[in-house]
């Protein structure tokens, strides 16, 4: 079963319209989230030593950075770099409601070390705000997977994936992307892992070791040999037994603790994502 996760941390500001949670999960710990509701709150100066990357859901994000005023609407992404100062406040009277991450220097050093960079690299952002639908898109979606109790290698992998497409696209730093290749030896030996481990929280650094690849490279090979992610594959394994136990007759609640997922209610999420039923009506029909 995966280690539960620690209790977030909720300041509320104003009980009715303000609050923020802000928080770390045990098993990407590179990573703080903040995901905060604001009227009238507003930060004062201040910076992080952390990559700062977020997209504003509503309202209006003004902020004072780099020697200027800016603004990010509803679907716009902002970011900061390590060690910048700026500040924050609504624009507007309408709530500002967004979702942020912050993101270890270290961590994106290795990310660049992983595609044969110097272990050095600092990649510079080179936009403020970023007006793009489909990176708003991930980047939300990896927010709410790290709020939901998603598998620690589903996590691990959409960050890999995400952080970096965003620098190819948003730095000054140029990733080399090696040739494709199946590394076909390399991949089976994973399959075979998975298929023995699927009931354990599974990490990426784990599979990487199984195969002697880079993280990165990893995954890029895993994908182009078996057309999916390493974590759609491990969720694929622990539903093709859950559909087993549950022909059998097991309970639901017993199929979800007994194939590794959180609790019913995540095992049901992966459930209908993959066979467009829940685990109820998939009963009713065999």
């Amino acid at each position: 079963m995966p280690a539960s996760e620690p209790a977030a941390q909720i300041a509320s500001i104003d009980p009715t319209h303000e609050q923020a949670r802000f928080w770390r999960v045990s098993s990407v710990t590179e990573v703080e989230l903040l995901y905060a509701k604001y009227v009238h709150f507003s930060f004062d100066k201040h910076y992080h030593e952390e990559y700062a990357l977020g997209v504003v859901e509503t309202g209006i994000h003004a902020f004072w950075y780099r020697g200027g005023f800016h603004t990010g609407s509803p679907g716009q992404i902002v970011t900061y770099q390590p060690g910048e100062i700026h500040n924050g406040q609504a624009g507007s009277d309408e709530i500002w409601r967004y979702r942020m991450f912050y993101i270890s220097a270290d961590f994106i050093r290795q990310l660049c070390e992983d595609h044969h960079l110097p272990a050095s690299t600092t990649p510079f952002l080179n936009q403020t705000i970023i007006e793009d639908a489909t990176t708003a898109y991930w980047l939300r979606r990896l927010h709410q997977e790290f709020e939901a109790q998603s598998l620690t290698l589903e996590r691990q992998v959409l960050l890999n994936y995400i952080l970096t497409d965003f620098l190819l696209r948003y730095s000054d730093t140029t990733l080399p992307i090696p040739a494709k290749t199946h590394e076909a030896k390399s991949i089976q030996q994973v399959i075979a892992y998975i298929h023995a481990h699927f009931l354990d929280d599974i990490t990426l650094e784990e599979l990487a070791q199984v195969a002697h690849l880079s993280k990165s490279y990893f995954i890029r090979a895993f994908r182009n040999l078996i057309g999916l992610s390493p974590y759609s594959y491990l969720v694929q394994v622990r539903l093709n037994e859950a559909r087993l136990l549950l022909r059998q007759g097991h309970p639901i609640s017993q199929v979800a603790q007994d194939t590794g997922f959180a609790d019913q209610s995540h095992f049901t999420r992966y459930f209908r994502r993959a066979l467009g039923v829940t685990p109820g009506q998939y009963l009713q029909k065999s």
